[in-house]
């Protein structure tokens, strides 16, 4: 059952309040070897255990602001940044990202964080908020820090995770040359994040076309599934599925293969996702359902929404979405109209009316290294 923001703001202050008392008396490497605090791991994880399907957001929310003020002094320490960036990401995938920017810097009263966990949390606050270009930047920023501090794994799921944002821009040749220098995800790394991040790939070999794409974009399509099998959670696994079908789609004669599949994540995708995450699956399903280059219809998924049963806050964005896409398609064909219709739903959801997406799933994680070293001790 989902936490209240009382709750949230009292445990999100003990962890932060654990963590800054722990690295002020004793240093960050004693902190660690001690094995204080070595639960918060999972209490950490659970707070970011949200469900990202339809649904009001947080009630009361405003109240962790408040609550989580008084660790001030404390976060003044640098390693304190991961605190910061956990209280971000937890409100962030509660869909109050302008929220968890005023909590991740205490009403302005700290400098930013300088930490690669702090700017990559930041990143996607921001990444949901549609701003995109400092969310671009910050997420290069967290890269180079993680790499040059030797977090090699932290590193690749950070460019990972610029290639999901250069795809979703539009920068298909950026996330291509990203991708191809992240090198081959195994079930260690967050399996969604590798899946996400091939399938992605797939779909922008499929969409340039050049000679030899082909076959690199079958090998990214199939490394994308095999990650998704290491899935559990059914909206995310949905969701790979679709990325799946649309890479499919998007290659020469795959259009009656995938809107097969497409047509058959409609119905679980009305019942597990936000309204706009539905319009996106039909955009793309309308696409394969268009002959030849004629234009896509967005009438018939304004008519298909309808069984989504909208709300006033959905229908309103949804409508100021699509009069914006017949203001900018001119004469794109079929795909370029469906990949513009993509990029301005999700623009204006975000600014609009955030719960009606899914937020990405991305968990701070949370030192597990005091564990293994208490249980080392203890021997």
């Amino acid at each position: 059952m989902e936490m209240n923001a009382a709750a949230i703001a009292d445990e999100l202050l003990q962890l932060v309040t654990e963590e800054c008392l722990g690295v002020a008396l004793f240093g960050e490497e004693r902190y660690q070897s001690l094995g204080i605090g070595a639960s918060s791991a999972g209490r950490a994880a659970a707070l970011q255990e949200v469900a990202g399907g339809r649904g009001a957001r947080l009630a009361g929310a405003e109240c962790l602001q408040g609550a989580l003020l008084p660790a001030v002094g404390l976060a003044c320490v640098l390693p304190a940044d991961r605190s910061r960036a956990l209280a971000g990401n937890v409100l962030r995938l509660r869909r109050h990202s302008e929220l968890a920017c005023q909590v991740m810097s205490m009403s302005n009263l700290l400098p930013p964080g300088r930490s690669g966990e702090y700017l990559r949390a930041l990143a996607l606050v921001h990444w949901e908020r549609a701003w995109s270009a400092e969310a671009v930047a910050l997420l290069e920023r967290a890269e180079r820090l993680f790499r040059d501090s030797g977090q090699a794994a932290e590193a690749l799921a950070t460019r990972r995770l610029r290639v999901l944002l250069h795809a979703e821009l539009g920068g298909d040749g950026e996330a291509l040359v990203l991708y191809e220098a992240t090198g081959p995800a195994t079930v260690d790394d967050r399996p969604w994040l590798g899946a996400r991040a091939a399938l992605a790939a797939a779909f922008c070999l499929a969409a340039r076309g050049e000679a030899g794409d082909g076959k690199t974009a079958l090998h990214a399509r199939t490394q994308g599934r095999k990650l998704a099998l290491e899935v559990t959670e059914e909206a995310e696994r949905l969701y790979l599925q679709w990325l799946a079908a649309r890479a499919e789609a998007r290659r020469p004669g795959g259009r009656r293969e995938a809107e097969a599949v497409l047509a058959g994540l409609r119905e679980p995708a009305l019942r597990l996702w936000p309204v706009g995450d539905v319009i996106l699956l039909l955009l793309d399903l309308q696409v394969c359902r268009t002959p030849g280059r004629e234009r896509l219809d967005l009438a018939v998924v304004e008519e298909d929404l309808r069984s989504v049963a909208p709300s006033a806050d959905e229908l309103a964005a949804t409508r100021k979405a699509f009069g914006m896409i017949r203001h900018l398609a001119g004469s794109l064909s079929a795909w370029g109209m469906a990949e513009l219709a993509g990029r301005t739903v999700r623009n204006v959801f975000r600014l609009f009316h955030p719960a009606g997406l899914r937020p990405l799933p991305f968990r701070v994680p949370w030192p597990t290294k005091a564990v293994e070293l208490s249980q080392m001790e203890a021997q």
